[in-house]
C-alpha cells in the first residue's frame, strides 16, 4: 500500500470515529434546544370590560408571568396583571317641583383591578419557530372602587374618593401563540378571558377580556 493510500484509510478511519460524536453532540444540542425551559414574561395588556357600564370599558396595564415546565408538554405558571385606574363622572341636574329651585350633583367613580391567576398549561402543536398552547385556570380579582358624591355648585375641588378593597376568584381560559426569536428569547401574544359569578356587590358580574403580548427569556 503507498503512502498516499494510507493517508487515505487514515482520513476515512477518523471520519468513520468522528462521525458519530458529532450527531451524537448535534442530537443533544437539539433536544437541549427543544426541551422545555423557565420562562420570565413581562407584558403589555389591553382588554374590553363591559361589567359595570357606570366605567369605561377599555382597560390598559401591564403584566409580568412565570411559567415552568412539567412534562414536554405541560407547564404551569403564574401571570399578574395590572391595569390603569378607570374613572368617569356624571353629573344630575334635578328641580324642585315645589320651589321650581335646580339642584346638580356630581357622581365620581374610580376603579382598578389587579389580578393573579395560576394557569396550567398543553401544548398542541410545534412548528418551526411557532407552537400553540391553551390554558386553563383560576385567579384572584382585587379591586380598589371608590364612590364620592358631591352638589355640583361647590365650585372647590374635590379628590378623588378613597377605594374599598375588595377581592374575588374568577376563572380563565385563554391560548398562547409563543413564537421563537432567539433560542432563549420569544414573543408570545396571549388572549385570556377571566369569568367573575354574581357576588351580590352590584358590580362586574360575567367576563372580560384581556390581549397581551408578552416578552419572555428562558433559562
Amino acid at each position: 500500500m503507498t503512502r498516499r493510500s494510507r493517508s487515505w484509510v487514515a482520513l476515512g478511519g477518523l471520519a468513520m470515529f468522528l462521525t458519530p460524536a458529532w450527531a451524537s453532540a448535534q442530537t443533544v444540542g437539539h433536544l437541549s434546544a427543544q426541551a422545555p425551559r423557565v420562562g420570565v414574561d413581562a407584558a403589555i395588556i389591553t382588554g374590553q370590560d363591559r361589567r359595570d357600564d357606570r366605567l369605561p370599558g377599555t382597560l390598559w396595564g401591564a403584566g409580568i408571568g412565570i411559567r415552568g415546565p412539567l412534562s414536554a408538554r405541560w407547564s404551569i405558571g403564574l401571570e399578574i396583571d395590572v391595569p390603569k385606574s378607570r374613572r368617569s363622572e356624571h353629573t344630575f341636574v334635578s328641580t324642585s317641583s315645589v320651589t321650581h329651585v335646580t339642584s346638580t350633583s356630581v357622581e365620581r367613580t374610580t376603579f382598578r383591578e389587579s389580578t393573579f391567576d395560576l394557569l396550567l398549561g398543553r401544548q398542541w402543536r410545534r412548528l418551526n419557530r411557532l407552537s400553540w398552547m391553551l390554558v386553563l385556570g383560576a385567579g384572584l380579582e382585587a379591586r380598589q372602587k371608590g364612590f364620592l358624591a358631591y352638589n355640583g355648585a361647590d365650585a372647590s375641588p374635590h379628590p378623588d374618593p378613597q377605594p374599598s378593597p375588595q377581592s374575588w376568584l374568577h376563572a380563565t381560559v385563554g391560548a398562547d401563540a409563543p413564537i421563537r426569536v432567539s433560542p432563549r428569547v420569544f414573543i408570545v401574544p396571549q388572549i385570556r378571558v377571566q369569568w367573575t359569578p354574581s357576588l351580590g356587590d352590584g358590580c362586574c358580574r360575567g367576563p372580560q377580556s384581556l390581549a397581551r403580548l408578552a416578552f419572555r427569556l428562558t433559562f
